[in-house]
C-alpha cells in the first residue's frame, strides 16, 4: 500500500463525501475515516452514504467509542495505516486533480521524511479558500499541506499532542521540524 489518507469524521456525513470522492483517481491508497462518536443518525447516514463506495475505494472507517477530537483521531489513524505515506485531511476539504496526478505518478522517495505541497487549494463545500494561497507559500503549519513518510513519524515517534483542541498542527509541525 502506498498511501493512506487519514480523514477524521463528526457528524458531517454529506461533507466527507465529497473529500472522499476527490481520492477516487488515487492509486494504490486506503482511506482512514475516524468517526469521532458522531450521533447516532449522522453515524448511521455516513454508513449508508459510504456503503456503495467502501470497497471501490479501499475505505476503513473506524467507530471511536470515546471522543477523541482531532488530534487523538489523527494518532489512531497514523496507528491505522498501513501505507508508506500518510496524509491528513479534514472531513470539509478535498484534494486537487493536479495533486492526485502527482501522486499517481509516483514521484514520492523513500529516503524523503516529509513532502510539502505549495499548490494545495483547500476547498470548503462550494468556496475555495483563497487565504491559503499565500499561507502554504510561506508559513504553512497545517498538516494537510505536507505528505508523511509513516517510517519517519514512528521512527521519530511523531504524534499529535491529545491535549491541544486548537492549533494542533502547528504544535505537530513544531515537534516535525
Amino acid at each position: 500500500m502506498k498511501y493512506s489518507i487519514i480523514i477524521p469524521h463528526y457528524n458531517r456525513p454529506d461533507l466527507i463525501l465529497n473529500c472522499v470522492n476527490s481520492f477516487k483517481d488515487l492509486k494504490d491508497k486506503e482511506i482512514i475515516i475516524i468517526d469521532d462518536v458522531s450521533t447516532p443518525e449522522n453515524l448511521k447516514k455516513l454508513q449508508h452514504n459510504l456503503e456503495s463506495i467502501k470497497k471501490e475505494q479501499n475505505i476503513n472507517l473506524y467507530l471511536s467509542q470515546e471522543k477523541l477530537f482531532l488530534p487523538g483521531a489523527r494518532n489512531k489513524g497514523i496507528e491505522m495505516a498501513q501505507g508508506e505515506w500518510i496524509f491528513f485531511i479534514d472531513d470539509d476539504d478535498e484534494a486537487t486533480d493536479g495533486f492526485i496526478k502527482w501522486l499517481n505518478k509516483n514521484k514520492v522517495q523513500d529516503k524523503i521524511d516529509f513532502y510539502r505541497f505549495p499548490n494545495i487549494e483547500c476547498v470548503n463545500g462550494k468556496n475555495k479558500i483563497y487565504i491559503f494561497k499565500w499561507w502554504h507559500k510561506k508559513y504553512s503549519a497545517q498538516v494537510s499541506t505536507y505528505l508523511f513518510n509513516k517510517q519517519f513519524l514512528i521512527e521519530k515517534k511523531l504524534k499529535f499532542n491529545e491535549k491541544v483542541y486548537y492549533g494542533e498542527d502547528f504544535e505537530f509541525m513544531v515537534q516535525l521540524f
